[in-house]
């Protein structure tokens, strides 16, 4: 058997993060409203998520579509993600916080979700006063 420390206690190695401000839809799964957001991190197993609309409760589905800056992708690239919300921080002075699971993920063609400052047709807006 192999000695591995970072698994001591039964904890494994924390994701990197990195800090990255991007806007982002989240719903329930099969819901019809989409909800506005943006990153506060990411990793490979998760998004910490900011937002001043709904929260969805610790333990709950959720989907979401992430618009990738374009370093990252080419301008205008879209993951949509399926995994569930692991916590909630409701700050008395700042927005709502929702740390959620990445489970599953695939890439948008280009244009497939018209992400901008008002979300697609059915999502909650207008959005978060800055």
């Amino acid at each position: 058997m192999v000695h591995r420390p970072e698994l001591e206690n039964d904890r494994r190695p924390r994701a990197t993060r990195f800090k990255l401000r991007m806007p982002v839809l989240y719903q329930r799964p099969g819901a019809n409203q989409w909800f506005e957001g943006e990153s506060v991190d990411i990793s490979r197993s998760g998004l910490l998520l900011a937002t001043c609309h709904e929260v969805l409760g610790a333990g709950e589905d959720v989907s979401f579509i992430v618009c990738l800056p374009g370093r990252l992708l080419e301008p205008g690239g879209q993951v949509h993600c399926t995994g569930r919300v692991a916590r909630v921080c409701v700050p008395e002075t700042d927005r709502p916080l929702m740390a959620m699971t990445i489970d599953s993920f695939a890439m948008l063609p280009p244009g497939a979700v018209a992400l901008s400052r008002h979300g697609p047709p059915g999502s909650a807006g207008p959005p978060c006063a800055e």
